[in-house]
């Protein structure tokens, strides 16, 4: 089994496991962040990557949010994620995903694998025929099912919150929101968005989803990827993949919030204080999309009850208003106060 070696960036990851398997056509990776508060959990992604070093990328940045994800909503819980080198429309099947799980076997519950991008619960049961180390598995055999509602509902809650904050109103009606993405937690979104009566555009990239989406809700306006970043909005809401908001879009940006269920919204952490700049609020992602986390976590021994799920969710809320309040107070972007909140929670369990 040969993966071309790639250089490491400067990141404090307390292991990255390259996985590969000629015969299935496996080619991966496994990063575990931290796992000062728990054992490591993070989905599972699968895309056509253009190149290693790609996938390397986007896997050490997933597992590092993941270990702010879990601290910042009071899991005892690491960060870990994996990435699979593969088209999941073309390349997927059993025998690759079996392979995936032997990998994730050989760590012995030092990462927890859950769904992402590309990987549904149907796929987490091939890798669980080989490892006892996955959440999510298909309801009707025995699993969690797809954590994406309790993601959605976390935005949600977020959004709810940040309005609040920023804006000074408790009811989201007649507030415009750009939603970016309808994909399972992005669907699940409008749904809730909906009900609040906002004015809603949306875009995906795929026009079939479009049209369902607009004969399921007909007053939803749809918008251009160019129109995503230049449509004037109180809030808009990235649920696709990450670093949508980089040096270019942040320049036309026009929202008085960010707030949305994608991971790594940023391209980059200073663009935390382009945001700050330009006086839009910002909702760091490892905070307000943590509620799929919860959810998951919630089926980890011992059992939580729905009440306990519930909980953790609405919590998202209060450390959104502490998080506001800091950043206020301290003159600090929100994207970069989030990280120290974070980073200081994960030094002192170490210490402890």
């Amino acid at each position: 089994m040969v993966f071309k070696a790639l250089s490491l960036r400067d990141q404090a990851h307390e292991q990255v496991v390259f996985c590969s398997n000629s015969e299935t056509g496996l080619k991966g990776v496994i990063a575990i962040h931290s796992t000062a508060l728990g054992p490591a959990l993070g989905g599972c992604r699968m895309r056509p990557y253009q190149t290693e070093e790609q996938a390397l990328e986007d896997v050490l940045r997933l597992s590092e949010a993941m270990s702010y994800k879990a601290a910042l909503a009071g899991l005892q819980l690491g960060g870990g994620k994996s990435v699979i080198i593969a088209d999941p429309e073309k390349d997927k099947k059993p025998e690759l995903l079996w392979s995936f799980g032997l990998h994730i076997e050989s760590l012995k519950g030092r990462y927890i694998v859950a769904k992402d991008m590309g990987i549904n619960t149907e796929d987490l049961q091939y890798i669980g025929d080989q490892t006892s180390y996955v959440v999510g598995r298909p309801v009707k055999r025995g699993g969690v099912g797809d954590p994406s509602r309790s993601t959605a509902k976390g935005v949600y809650y977020g959004i709810k919150t940040a309005v609040q904050w920023k804006l000074k109103r408790d009811s989201l009606k007649g507030l415009r929101v750009i939603l970016q993405g309808l994909g399972a937690v992005g669907s699940n979104l409008l749904e809730l968005l909906n009900q609040e009566e906002m004015e809603i555009f949306v875009h995906d990239i795929k026009s079939s989803v479009l049209e369902k989406a607009k004969t399921q809700f007909p007053k939803i306006k749809i918008i251009s990827k160019e129109e995503v970043f230049t449509t004037e909005c109180d809030v808009f809401s990235p649920c696709s993949v990450g670093a949508v908001i980089n040096e270019e879009s942040v320049k036309t940006l026009k929202c008085s919030i960010v707030a949305g269920g994608a991971n790594n919204q940023l391209s980059h952490p200073s663009i935390g204080k382009k945001l700050l700049d330009k006086r839009i609020l910002y909702i760091p992602d490892f905070i307000i999309n943590s509620g799929g986390l919860i959810y998951v976590s919630s089926y980890l021994s011992p059992k939580k009850s729905n009440e306990w799920i519930e909980n953790k969710l609405k919590g998202i809320s209060q450390t959104i208003r502490k998080l506001c309040d800091l950043s206020q107070a301290e003159n600090v972007d929100t994207a970069e106060m989030a990280l120290m909140l974070a980073k200081d929670k994960i030094k002192r369990s170490y210490i402890s």
